[in-house]
Formats: structure tokens, sequence, C-alpha cells
């Protein structure tokens, strides 16, 4: 069973910055990875499922091309 939800997801630009917020209603581990072809970065949240009515934050302006979710 799932013990945590992850709320919401924020992405912030700012000059050569770029930021990601995850709002989460509890504890949770999580593991940090990087995959290439193509490259990207996976962050795996451990039991934690993801809120029915998250809204997926504009990318616009920002370095970040997709944020996917399974």
């Amino acid at each position: 069973a799932y013990s945590t939800q992850l709320k919401g997801v924020e992405v912030t630009q700012q000059k050569n910055l770029t930021s990601i917020y995850l709002a989460l209603d509890g504890p949770f581990t999580h593991k940090l990875f990087f995959l290439s072809q193509p490259e990207r970065v996976v962050l795996d949240l451990k039991d934690t499922q993801l809120s029915a009515n998250i809204n997926h934050p504009d990318l616009s302006n920002t370095v970040i091309k997709q944020i996917r979710t399974g």
C-alpha cells in the first residue's frame, strides 16, 4: 500500500537555475539516477502514489522538455 501521495509539481526557471518542487503529504524515500538514449534524469519516489487531481507544470521557458509519471 502507498503511504504518501504526490500532490503537486512546480518548476521554476531563473537565469541559469532550474528548480523542481514536489509537494508530498508524508514521508518518502527516493532513488535518483540517469539514463541515456535519450539522456534523462529519473527520480523514483518509493511507496508514493500520484494524486488523482495533480496538474502538470508549465514547462515553457524552462530547460525541461517533459515530465512523465507512471
